[in-house]
């Protein structure tokens, strides 16, 4: 692990503690999809206390949010998607509860440990992943445009930390790839197929 690696880990430990009391939190609400209140509004409020900006009700949905932080001017920017609805009778059977704890947990050690660099993180709230996808709702309305790449997590038996992690083989979309930061930028345009 090279140095800004450890950074960028012992910045995720700091907000640990917060972070598994608020996947706790949503883990005991759980909400069906379009019906996300509880955890939509928990987490508009977490994310402005820690100093993004929130807007809410984003792409004609209700519980869907977008929340942005930048650094600098003229940076990539980075988009991290999180879903939080429950599964009727089964609660958070799919791990919902996890995703928004690992994307605020990596935005905020991103924030901290690459205070030198100019980027702007983009945090998309997607609600209804169960019921319809809510992320089609939103690519639809556009919301998507903003970001020179995505990044999105959802835990499985595979998942993990070491850059070694394979696909879950239930997974007909995964794809990975991996880019230098200088070609974010040249990136912009392979993102205009979205709608």
């Amino acid at each position: 692990m090279n140095e800004t690696d450890s950074k960028i880990c012992l910045a995720a430990q700091k907000a640990l503690p917060e972070l598994f009391a608020l996947s706790c939190d949503i883990f005991d609400h759980p909400e069906l999809g379009l019906e996300e209140i509880y955890a939509s509004e928990k987490l508009v409020k977490f994310l402005r206390e820690k100093g993004f900006s929130v807007e809410s009700g984003i792409a004609g949905l209700t519980t869907a949010f977008r929340a942005t932080w930048e650094n600098g001017s003229g940076g990539p920017s980075i988009g991290l998607l999180m879903e939080y609805d429950a599964l009727e009778g089964l609660g958070h059977a799919c791990a919902h509860h996890l995703q928004p704890a690992a994307v605020i947990g990596a935005a905020l050690a991103l924030r901290e440990t690459l205070s030198d660099e100019s980027f702007r993180l983009v945090l998309y709230g997607t609600p209804a992943e169960e019921r319809f996808g809510g992320k089609i709702a939103m690519a639809e309305a556009g919301c998507f445009r903003d970001v020179d790449l995505m990044f999105a997590y959802h835990a499985a038996k595979t998942t993990g930390t070491s850059g070694r992690t394979k696909p879950s083989s239930r997974s007909a979309s995964f794809s990975t790839e991996h880019l230098p930061m200088r070609a974010l930028r040249r990136r912009r345009a392979a993102v205009r197929w979205m709608p």
